[in-house]
Parts: C-alpha cells; sequence; structure tokens
C-alpha cells in the first residue's frame, strides 16, 4: 500500500541570475546580455512541488463517512467512487460481544475499484454510523491499489504482519509449509474527539491436508474497514 513524496527541485537557474555581468573598458563593445539575465529573481519560474501527504487517514469512501445517520446514507447520492446498488437490509448476525445498542445493516457497494460490486456491512449505533466493512475479493492487486491511494493522500499505513508458516509433515518424509494468520494495514485520523480507523487486511486459514494426494483448500478473506476505534476498558490494578 508505498507511495513516495516527491519534491522537485531546479537547481541552478536562480544561481545564474546572481552573477554579474563582467566590467568591460568603455571603448570595448558591451555583449548582450540574456533576456533571463535581466529578469528579476522574484518573476524567475518557481518549480512545482506537490503537496505533502495529509496525516491521519481516511474518513470513509466516497460520501459515505464514519458519522453519517441511517437516512443520510440511504438518501446519498453515490457515485463513481462509490455507490449503494441494493437497500440496506437488517442483519441479526450478532455475536456474544455486540452491544445491544449496535443496527447492523448488509448491502451491495460498487466502487470504482471493479465494475462487480462488493458486499458491505453497515453498524449503527444511536443512528451513527460506526464501522462499515467492504468484503473484496482476495486480490494482492487490488488491495496494493487501494494501499497506494490511500497512502498518496495520508502517508504510509502502519503493518501489522501477524503471518506465520504452518509445517505439514507426512509419514513418508515429504513436508511442506502453509501461511496462515493476518496482515493489517491501517490508518489512523484524530481531530478533537473525532476519530477512525482504516484498515485494509488478509486473513488466511490453512489446515495441512490429511494426505497429499489432497490439495490446500485455504479460507482467505479481505476487508476494507472504516470504524470508530474501540476503546477497551482498563483493568484495575490489583496492586
Amino acid at each position: 500500500m508505498n507511495l513516495k513524496t516527491i519534491r522537485f527541485f531546479v537547481a541552478g537557474f536562480l544561481a545564474s541570475l546572481l552573477i554579474a555581468p563582467a566590467v568591460v573598458n568603455a571603448q570595448q563593445k558591451k555583449p548582450a546580455q540574456s533576456s533571463s539575465a535581466n529578469k528579476p529573481a522574484s518573476e524567475a519560474p518557481q518549480a512545482a512541488v506537490p503537496p505533502e501527504p495529509k496525516p491521519g487517514g481516511p474518513l470513509g469512501i466516497g460520501v459515505y463517512k464514519i458519522g453519517m445517520t441511517k437516512s443520510e446514507v440511504e438518501s446519498a447520492q453515490g457515485d463513481e467512487i462509490a455507490k449503494l446498488v441494493s437497500p440496506l437490509v437488517r442483519s441479526e448476525s450478532k455475536n456474544a460481544t455486540t452491544p445491544s445498542n449496535e443496527e447492523l445493516y448488509t448491502s451491495e457497494i460498487k466502487t470504482i475499484f471493479s465494475d462487480q460490486p462488493f458486499k458491505v456491512m453497515m453498524t449503527f449505533m444511536e443512528d451513527r454510523l460506526i464501522r462499515f466493512r467492504i468484503s473484496l475479493p482476495y486480490s494482492q492487486h487490488l488491495k496494493n491499489t487501494i494501499k497506494s491511494q490511500i497512502s498518496e493522500k495520508y502517508g504510509p499505513p502502519v503493518e501489522k504482519n501477524d503471518m506465520k508458516e504452518e509445517k505439514c509433515i507426512y509419514r513418508n518424509g515429504s513436508s511442506f509449509t502453509l501461511p496462515k494468520g493476518t496482515i493489517d494495514h491501517s490508518w489512523n485520523y484524530e481531530s478533537g474527539s473525532t476519530k477512525v480507523r482504516t484498515s485494509i487486511s488478509d486473513f488466511v486459514i490453512n489446515v495441512c491436508p490429511s494426505n497429499l494426494r489432497d490439495g490446500s483448500n485455504p479460507i482467505e478473506i479481505m476487508s476494507l474497514i472504516f470504524q470508530v476505534p474501540i476503546e477497551q476498558p482498563k483493568k484495575p490494578n490489583a496492586f
């Protein structure tokens, strides 16, 4: 997900303006000076410097931003960047850790990254969008494209790599390794009380096949997630 900040500097041109023409004898003809030498330094052409990346990260994608109400999300006119292509449908797929005041909705979103829509899950709390996850096809090319675009505007991400190699050993002495774990690239926006964490992550589950004739069937999940960071309550100090 990276992008380098490029700065262009023009060297030598301004310095040439500071060189005074040589003094010649009054009887000699003074050589003609170029128009650029007579031009004030203040009028000299300046090199275009690309803007610095903004610190932090995005608040969402396209018109969909963390903090919007459900009605604002539903009435938003999407564009080529991102557009919901199906209504929000209430989901009851909560787990034991899901707060009771959270409401989950599913839909499909079409983005600039693909002609095919992606599944999206949006979570509202007190009628405010606090999280939405776009399920991406497992593609390193797509991941690098998204990571590159975010980094171009907000700088490089924080990387957390928990990917490991599991070794599969068989009775005939054959062995090989399979990757499993997660790789997460994240950006954090913080301004006053507003905090938004953006991450693109891939998650791989691999299990050694029972025999060499069976191929590995990994579970591969890739997601683009925007969310209000969850503050974990501090445990009391027993000492």
